[in-house]
């Protein structure tokens, strides 16, 4: 509010908030982990509030709402985190288990795909799952 311009100041403010935003997330994965998935969407929502183009933060929300059987919720964080971070390749994955719950499978088949080609670990037991996701959807 000061000096409105001084990029040092700028710079500062964004690394605090980038260190605020690694704590929350950490925070949201111990709730969820111990399965108190209501405080860790609590948590995630104050990590979003707090930087909203932080795609990890919408990507763990996003297992949240999965977690809770929201599943359509889960489609459109995960569809959030893609967009904000395109390199989680995971939430490709995550999407197309949701979109199969959903009974979208043409949805599912082209997140699948999309996992597939961006997958770096080419023998993994998702990468296996998802090859024949695609050959059956």
């Amino acid at each position: 509010v000061i000096e409105p311009d001084n990029s040092e100041i700028k710079e500062s403010l964004k690394l605090l908030r980038a260190a605020k935003s690694v704590e929350m997330l950490e925070t949201g994965l111990n709730e969820y982990n111990a399965k108190k998935y209501n405080l860790a969407l609590k948590v995630f929502n104050e990590a979003i509030a707090n930087d909203s183009q932080n795609g990890y933060a919408y990507y763990y929300r996003g297992m949240t709402y999965e977690a809770l059987g929201k599943n359509l919720d889960a489609v459109n964080d995960y569809k959030k985190s893609i967009e904000k971070s395109p390199e989680i390749y995971d939430a490709y994955y995550a999407l197309a288990v949701n979109y199969e719950v959903l009974k979208k499978y043409p949805e599912a088949k082209k997140a699948y795909q999309k996992f597939l080609e961006l997958a770096k670990d080419k023998n993994d037991e998702y990468v296996k799952y998802a090859k024949e996701r695609v050959k059956k959807l």
